[in-house]
């Protein structure tokens, strides 16, 4: 589950954090060019910012053309005048529109609900001539910094019914550039953040009365090879190059899921962050590791009846074994409790009841450890039985090596780890059955007295093996249980601890102990290799499910055409008008 949130969360990360985001919806642009080429130009924007002062729109690369006559209205209510200054606040900006360093149309943000803007200015020189016709070569709409931008669309008319013969090309975004009803129409038909619209048109020669040019465009072919330049950048890279470095990107997301997901969520976000600019997905990184870290710290799986709670700075020390020795019903009370976060340390107290019960013995040789395997004629548990099973599977011969584990669990996950969830399911239901998990009064399960009594001793004595080397009162514990304590000490994931402190203050049971061959690096070894090979399994698991139901998707481009003209994606930037702008 764990998992599976860090990738849904990855998903919406990549869809350019769409959350807590400036929004502009739609632009809506609306030219009208008079015979003289110069044009009258009305822009609406619908928007919802988050944050920041104002909105604007930048006109870098006007050439000859000059600005005059801007205008803005909020939803239809003319904004006033003012010399602008982009370090006001927002409420100094409420109300009113301005011109920053001489080519910024900026408009105060209001507030943060959504409105309509209308910007109304007029550009003179808008039309310019080559030696073969008359072009509009236009940025209208650059890269919005700071937004999520969704669509927009933009008619140009003129004095003229436009025919469906001239030929337009649109650039810089997914979409149709085309001629109807006497006018030019452009408009996206894919999401517009990161992209932006440029306008290529061709006219007859004399169609309008100017005689502005540009020393840089001789002929139509240069400003058509300037805009495809710009279309073509794109795709610096031959086709082969783009699918080879698109076969090795899988394969290493391949292998990053594979060996880590987290790794491969986090480093996806690192990716994002570098090219968004922005801290959004740091924090979402912050958020992951806080939800991570969650999960591996959980709740009371069901409350107790009549309000009951266990709390843990005022439980008593507890020096006996609670909940009859039976390690599977402490188990389950701890998982039930929220006292425990690894479902593996029940394998390192079954190994240690095998080790008393004969049937499994410890070979220590050169500080490394393997478990023979003896006979399993004294085994009852169905789950003892797989384990076992799995155990003498994994080996081939017998003689449990931790490598020969770790293989085994890569290639039956699904088989390891059903074996601790079934005993912890197995528990549950007799609990239920015995009536110590009962329905509360709001029809839920809940957990009866006895269920508490016995968790209040196991978290006691969890309490008291952590804490009873620094205990004044020396109180012998029961040392013929020593090994029930190491067994219930797994089960906290601190026999490694316990163990240490046993041999430095009870060393009349080390000898006992070597009966048995445990020694501390026994026990280490064996703690080890009940988290690492519940850990791989779950991993391998966890991968098997996600790949399971993924579906297949492709990423593709297309370009679309309409009329007389054709929509590119790229388009240099070098034409006239236009810039960037967003959310400031």
């Amino acid at each position: 589950m764990k998992k599976i949130l860090f990738f849904i969360i990855c998903f919406f990360s990549s869809l350019s954090i769409t959350f807590a985001a400036n929004n502009i919806y739609n632009i809506n642009i609306s030219v009208y060019i008079d015979e003289e080429g110069n044009a009258d130009i009305e822009e609406v924007w619908d928007v919802k910012g988050s944050d920041g002062t104002e909105w604007y729109k930048v006109l870098s690369n006007l050439g000859n053309s000059k600005l005059s006559n801007y205008e803005v209205y909020m939803d239809g209510s003319p904004l006033t005048y003012k010399k602008w200054n982009v370090n006001e606040s927002l409420i100094a900006k409420k109300g009113y529109y301005g011109i920053n360093k001489g080519n910024e149309l900026c408009f105060g943000k209001y507030d943060f609900q959504r409105h309509t803007f209308t910007l109304k200015y007029t550009l003179s020189n808008f039309i310019f001539n080559v030696s073969d016709a008359q072009v509009i070569y236009f940025n209208f709409i650059d890269k919005l910094s700071n937004v999520n931008f969704d669509s927009f669309s933009l008619e140009i008319s003129t004095y003229y019914d436009i025919p469906n013969t001239l030929d337009v090309w649109g650039y810089g975004y997914k979409g149709y550039a085309y001629v109807e009803d006497g006018k030019i129409k452009m408009s996206n038909k894919k999401d517009m953040d990161n992209k932006y619209v440029v306008l290529l048109a061709k006219f007859p020669l004399n169609t309008y009365n100017t005689d502005n040019s540009y020393y840089k465009f001789k002929t139509f072919d240069d400003v058509y090879k300037t805009a495809e330049k710009g279309a073509k950048t794109e795709f610096k890279l031959p086709v082969w190059s783009i699918g080879l470095i698109f076969i090795i990107s899988i394969l290493i997301i391949e292998l990053l899921i594979a060996f880590n997901p987290k790794i491969f969520l986090y480093g996806s976000l690192v990716v994002i962050t570098v090219f968004m600019k922005t801290i959004w997905p740091i924090i979402l990184i912050v958020i992951c590791e806080f939800i991570s870290r969650s999960y591996n710290n959980p709740k009371v799986k069901y409350p107790y009846l009549n309000g009951k709670k266990i709390k843990k700075k005022t439980t008593p020390y507890f020096r006996d074994i609670p909940c009859h020795k039976d390690i599977y019903l402490a188990n389950t009370l701890l998982y039930l409790n929220g006292f425990q976060s690894n479902n593996s340390n029940i394998m390192g107290a079954i190994f240690l009841k095998w080790i008393k019960e004969g049937i499994l013995e410890v070979f220590n040789e050169d500080k490394k450890v393997k478990l023979i395997l003896k006979s399993a004629s004294s085994l009852n548990d169905p789950n003892e039985l797989k384990l076992y099973e799995i155990i003498s599977k994994a080996s081939q011969d017998g003689i449990l090596e931790e490598k020969e584990l770790k293989k085994w669990c890569k290639k039956h996950p699904g088989a390891y780890m059903n074996v601790f969830d079934s005993i912890r399911i197995n528990m549950i239901k007799r609990l239920t059955q015995a009536g110590y998990i009962t329905l509360n009064s709001k029809g839920k399960s809940a957990l009866g007295e006895y269920i508490y009594e016995e968790s209040l001793k196991l978290y006691g004595l969890k309490l008291f093996l952590d804490d009873f080397s620094n205990i004044n009162d020396k109180e012998v514990i029961a040392l013929g249980n020593w090994q029930e304590y190491l067994m219930f000490a797994y089960l906290f994931g601190n026999a490694k601890k316990v163990m240490k402190q046993f041999k430095n203050l009870y060393p009349e049971i080390i000898d006992d102990m070597n009966k048995y061959n445990i020694s501390s690096n026994a026990i280490s070894k064996i703690s080890y290799l009940s988290r690492s090979t519940y850990k791989i399994a779950r991993t391998r698991q966890e991968r098997i499910n996600y790949f399971s139901n993924r579906t297949n998707s492709r990423s593709y481009r297309s370009y679309s055409s309409g009329g007389g003209g054709r929509s590119r994606s790229g388009g240099g930037r070098s034409s006239f008008g236009g810039g960037g702008g967003g959310s400031r």
